[in-house]
This record gives structure tokens, sequence and C-alpha cells, in this order.
């Protein structure tokens, strides 16, 4: 039986009474890569800060089958969080290596092996004596994930981890994702607007527009009746969008197997 690492059942926020996110339900079982997807405005933020418990809301959230106010100090450092934007770690005067150290506590391991040891992923070991603020965007995205990494989580949460990030830096940070959940086991669950590319390598997707709208394989995105519920177009319309803007021209073969 599959342990499940975090179930959100039923789930509802308003903000001023207005209906934000409505009747949301899934399950994530570890080790899983999961995907939160959703136009501009569909609430995908808005569910990954209730999850995080960084707003009030309705319905039952469990991590690692607790009512998030009961996890001990030690469960809660076993949750890592990869925000959207970082302006202000970027302005640290500080080296890689010592933003790094920040998020150690001294104990019987020296910590530069520590450090050393996580900083071989995303190949960060070849920055940690670069400034924090002289590192492009993709690079001080892989360095927060080394920080986080440092805490040995089992659930990672990225909010839009790929804006600001050309395509050449995306291909390499989903490479980077995966390897870190198939070396460390880590759950993931990511935000994103990207269906091509994110459903190419996780293992379900969860589709919300104001309310949960499909939750299975990233395959099912791609029913026709789900894709315009979603996103408001047809796939062969946002096939169309995308490469004309310099985007994949193929999606999954299985998307055209479904006209039949």
């Amino acid at each position: 039986m599959e342990n499940s690492i975090l179930e959100v059942q039923n789930l509802c926020v308003k903000f001023n009474e207005s209906i934000v996110l409505h009747d949301v339900s899934f399950k994530i079982s570890e080790g899983q890569f999961a995907v939160i997807l959703g136009p501009n405005g569909a609430g995908k933020t808005t569910l990954l800060k209730a999850i995080l418990g960084l707003i009030p809301f309705e319905g039952t959230i469990r991590i690692f089958g607790k009512d998030p106010e009961e996890l001990t100090t030690e469960e809660r450092l076993k949750i890592a969080y990869v925000p959207q934007r970082f302006e202000g770690v970027k302005s640290l005067p500080m080296t890689v290596y010592e933003f790094l150290s920040l998020s150690m506590q001294p104990g019987k391991r020296n910590i530069k092996d520590i450090i050393n040891e996580f900083a071989t992923v995303g190949d960060v070991n070849r920055l940690l004596s670069k400034q924090i603020s002289h590192l492009s965007g993709g690079e001080l995205q892989r360095v927060l994930i080394v920080r986080a990494l440092l805490s040995k989580p089992k659930l990672m949460l990225f909010d839009e981890p790929f804006s600001g990030v050309d395509k050449i830096g995306e291909r390499a940070f989903y490479e980077f994702l995966q390897y870190t959940k198939e070396t460390y086991n880590v759950t993931i669950l990511l935000v994103s607007h990207d269906v091509y590319n994110i459903t190419k390598i996780a293992d379900v997707a969860v589709c919300v527009n104001k309310r949960l709208v499909c939750f299975g394989t990233p395959e099912s995105v791609f029913l026709e009746e789900n894709f315009v519920l979603v996103f408001g177009e047809d796939v062969s319309t946002y096939k169309h969008k995308i490469c004309k803007e310099g985007g994949p021209c193929e999606f999954y073969a299985e998307d055209e197997s479904h006209n039949h």
C-alpha cells in the first residue's frame, strides 16, 4: 500500500466572501512528482498557500497523515518550499557557500562535507565561491533547491519555478527535478502553467480552474473536455498558439489518439 504524503479533501478558500477555490480534493503518494496546472487566476498559488498553512481555508489538509497543526518541529522541517520570487535573496552580500551554511546547524558531521554532498546536485558545486548577486535565475533556483535539500525533506513545494528562466534553463531544471526526486525519494508538488513540458515528467496532474477539474495521469489533461474546462480553449488551438510563440509544436502522441 502506497504511503500518502499529502491529502486534500473538500478544500474551499474565500477572500472577502468571494470563493477563490471550491471543492478541491486529491491525494499525493510518497515519491510522486505532482503538478498543479491551470491558467492565471485559477487558484494554483492559493492552493499551495493553503497547503503551507499561510491562508485560512475550509476543508481538510493532512500532511504525513496528520493535521498540519499537529506536525512536530522535526516533521515541519521535512517540508521544503521554493518560492516563485526571490529578489531578496539576490541582494545578499555573500557567496553561495556562505548562504548554504546559514541553513545548517553545527552537529557531528562537518558542514562543508554535507554541503559538498548536496552541491553535486545540479552542478551547484561549481557555484559555491560565486556571489549570490552574480547568479542567473536558473543558477539561483538550483541553489535554493540544494538549500532545501540540506534538511533532507520528504515533501518539496514549488511555485512557478520557471518564471524568468530561459528555455535552456527550463530544460536543465526539469532534469534537475527529476534527478532530485529519483535520488532522494522526495515527493514534489509543483505549480505550473507549462502544460507541455511538465506533463512529460510528472506522475500525476492536479488541474484547477477555481475548482478541481481533473486529477490523474498527465495524459488526462489532454482529454478535450478537461482541457477546455481548465484552459478555456481546445487542445489544437493551444498547440497552435504555443508553436507560434516558439514553443514545442508536437505534443503527446496520446492526445491525438483521444480524437479517435
